[in-house]
This record gives structure tokens, C-alpha cells and sequence, in this order.
């Protein structure tokens, strides 16, 4: 069977599937999307953690992607264009916040 995500879409949780589902009813091309932000890095779910991370190739840059409880992300964003520049998160070259 030929998944329209690609195979690499036959693994993760129910919230991983359920966007790779919602990407294909909203025609994205899912394995063109992976093969132009490749992913580089990544730290797996841990129920101790309580988040994921990847980090992805997207053209010169690379961009860090977080799921998981609000609870403990938020905090981790603790710098954005709105903060004091004294708790801006440090930029490198070739890196993008989001958050």
C-alpha cells in the first residue's frame, strides 16, 4: 500500500498522524515538505520530558521544532522580539527563533 505521506508517516503518536491526515486534505505534498526541510536532529518524546524536538534544514537555515505540554515549552520560550534585550534568546548565524 502506498501511504500519501510516505512511509516514514507509518510511525509516531495519534497527534503526529492526525496532521500528517489533516496535511493530505489540505493537498501539501507531505513527502516534498520532508524532503525540502530534512530533518538533521531530533530528541524523542520522553513521558519525563514531556516534549519532543527536531531540528530541520530549511534552505541555509535550520529551525528547532518543539511538541508537547504547554506547560513545559512556554517556559522554555522564554525569550522573543517583545522580551528585554537582556533575556533575548542568543542568535547564531544560519538559526531562526520560533516560538
Amino acid at each position: 500500500m502506498t501511504l500519501p505521506w510516505g512511509e516514514a508517516g507509518t510511525t509516531g503518536d495519534s497527534v503526529d498522524l492526525a496532521f500528517l491526515v489533516l496535511a493530505v486534505k489540505v493537498a501539501l505534498d507531505v513527502p516534498q515538505l520532508r524532503r525540502s526541510a530534512p530533518r538533521m536532529a531530533e530528541i524523542p518524546f520522553a513521558a519525563d520530558r514531556r516534549y519532543a524536538t527536531s531540528v530541520n534544514r530549511h534552505g541555509d537555515d535550520h529551525h528547532v521544532h518543539g511538541k508537547g505540554a504547554a506547560e513545559v515549552l512556554i517556559p522554555l520560550c522564554h525569550g522573543s522580539d517583545q522580551a528585554e534585550p537582556s533575556r533575548r534568546p542568543r542568535r547564531w548565524p544560519g538559526t531562526a527563533i520560533v516560538s
